[in-house]
This record gives structure tokens, C-alpha cells and sequence, in this order.
């Protein structure tokens, strides 16, 4: 029987017929890849990076200038933030589902905003792994 088709699926852990339709507008690649219903249940997903910080919008959209795009970097933060709540009703709905969020935006904006607070960070791990590297 192809389930992408059907718009109930049975859901074991549920114990019950539920639509299909109530998962897809929360998060479509866990029911239209019908992931839970192959058994998986440790997903691991990660925040947008901040986008207008990357080369192209820089160049696309800064006037000239060197600095992030804070349009869309917003963008990209309500993005993250819906995609957190998302990730809260999905393990709420399905309470056996490990489902784990990574922050890239975070820790990539500090080093691309603050690099001279992440020069000893960045500074070590060249050491670190030249050493490596000669030894």
C-alpha cells in the first residue's frame, strides 16, 4: 500500500488513524518521506546560517559595503525561531522522537562579527593540528 497516497496513516505510536495533512504543514520531510513510519525516530537538523552574512548577499545586496545584510539575516532568524517551535510540537506529537536542533547561526555570526574575540580560538586549532601535521 503507498502511504504517500493515502491521506490517513496509521501511526503505531499513536495507537490511532490520524490525517496526514496535520503533519504536513508542520514538518512535510517527516511524512511525506514517511520517516516515522520506517522507524526513525533520531533526527538531527540544523539552524540557517546567517545568511546575509554570506559572500554572495554581500556582494548582491551591500552597496559597496563589507557588513552583513541585516534583512536577511531577520529573515533567517524568524526562519530558525519557527523551525525551533516546529521542532517542539513534533516532540510533543510524538513523544519516542529524538529530534535535535543545531545552532550554526549563533556561533558563525560571532565569529564573522567578532573575529578578533575568536582569533586565539581559531589561532590554537592551526597550532594544534600543524603540530599534528609535523610531528
Amino acid at each position: 500500500m503507498d502511504r504517500t497516497v493515502n491521506h490517513r496513516v496509521r501511526s503505531p505510536a499513536m495507537g490511532s488513524w490520524w490525517d496526514k495533512t496535520e503533519c504536513d504543514g508542520n514538518w512535510p520531510p517527516l511524512c511525506k518521506l514517511n520517516l516515522y513510519s520506517l522507524g526513525v525516530r533520531k533526527i538531527g537538523v540544523t539552524t540557517l546560517p546567517p545568511t546575509g552574512c554570506l559572500p554572495a548577499a554581500v556582494t548582491l545586496f551591500g552597496m559597496g559595503s563589507n557588513n552583513c545584510i541585516s534583512r536577511l539575516n531577520n529573515d533567517t532568524v524568524v526562519f530558525n525561531k519557527k523551525l525551533n517551535a516546529t521542532s517542539s510540537k513534533l516532540i510533543a506529537r510524538f513523544p519516542d522522537l529524538k529530534l535535535v536542533v543545531f545552532d550554526v547561526y549563533h556561533p558563525l555570526l560571532d565569529i564573522i562579527t567578532k573575529p578578533a574575540k575568536n582569533v586565539y580560538c581559531i589561532d590554537m586549532r592551526y597550532k594544534d593540528v600543524a603540530a599534528r601535521v609535523s610531528g
